[in-house]
């Protein structure tokens, strides 16, 4: 059977597999394609996390599901395609802090906006950790049709 295997960074993987074959079968085909442990992966369906000894079958999971794939923070991603290797750009994200910091400036001492932005940085860091699966495809949803809105 084949089945959609989608990861939060949001790549897609797709995989040829038995029904009969278990989770861990799973996550070593997911482990020959994008370099991270089995050990390191947990594999979500339906919203419940899948055992590794369980088989797919048993799982309620056919030909064409879509499972998704978190995958513990110590492990990185090391596909060894290399589309799958290139990194976003952060320079939107590094333009924000360093206007938010130019704005902490003009209210408070160079160190105290210092203080303050680190703060800012943990919390927002904490929150986007807290995301669930559902929460990031919403906004990856609404990014998209805003983008589609824009170019017309």
């Amino acid at each position: 059977m084949d089945i959609t295997v989608k990861i939060l960074q949001g790549q897609e993987l797709f995989i040829k597999i038995t029904c009969d074959a278990t989770v861990a079968d799973l996550k070593s085909k997911v482990s020959e394609q994008i370099g991270v442990a089995p050990d390191q992966q947990r594999v979500v369906f339906k919203g419940k996390a899948l055992p590794d000894h369980s088989k797919l079958r048993d799982c309620e999971v056919v030909s064409g599901s879509k499972l998704f794939l978190t995958i513990k923070k110590t492990a990185t991603i090391t596909p060894p395609d290399a589309k799958l290797t290139q990194k976003p750009t952060s320079t939107s994200t590094s333009a924000l802090w360093e206007e938010m910091l130019k704005f902490l400036k003009r209210h408070f001492t160079e160190t105290d906006a210092k203080k303050v932005l680190e703060k800012m940085k943990e919390h927002h860091h904490g929150r986007l950790n807290s995301l669930s699966l559902d929460d990031i495809e919403r906004l990856a949803h609404m990014n998209l049709e805003a983008r589609k809105q824009n170019s017309r």
